[in-house]
């Protein structure tokens, strides 16, 4: 399998940028599809995830060929664009999430040692 970054428009009106793994009869296999989004009123685009509830980079999802209207390679700029954000995605994934008790905590900690703040109660 030859995989390759294409661009499709879709029936609904999302553009989608995608690494393609395979055409079977019908439809196109694809790896870390990002939806590509304008600005109202900019020439400003950004990518975010098309399905973010995907829970592996590595899992294949199938497009209907029925749903594309249009497909082509993208300029060498928006691949390069695409491999970075796919690569910050995943790497924000992974990022640790702080507890919301231990965010107060701290600024209830930073408060109290500021001299002019009167004693506060500490959540447990």
């Amino acid at each position: 399998m030859n995989t390759s970054i294409r661009h499709f428009k879709l029936t609904s009106g999302d553009e989608i940028i995608t690494e393609v793994i395979d055409r079977p009869r019908g439809g196109i296999m694809c790896r870390k599809p990002m939806m590509i989004t304008q600005r109202p009123f900019r020439q400003i685009y950004m990518l975010q995830p098309y399905m973010a509830s995907i829970a592996n980079a590595a899992e294949l999802v199938l497009i209907q060929s029925h749903a594309v209207v249009a497909s082509c390679k993208p300029s060498e700029d928006l691949i390069a664009e695409y491999h970075n954000f796919v690569q910050y995605y995943e790497n924000l994934k992974h990022m640790p999430v702080p507890d919301a008790k231990d965010i107060v905590n701290d600024m209830l900690k930073r408060l109290q040692e500021d001299d002019s703040v009167p004693p506060l109660t500490r959540f447990h």
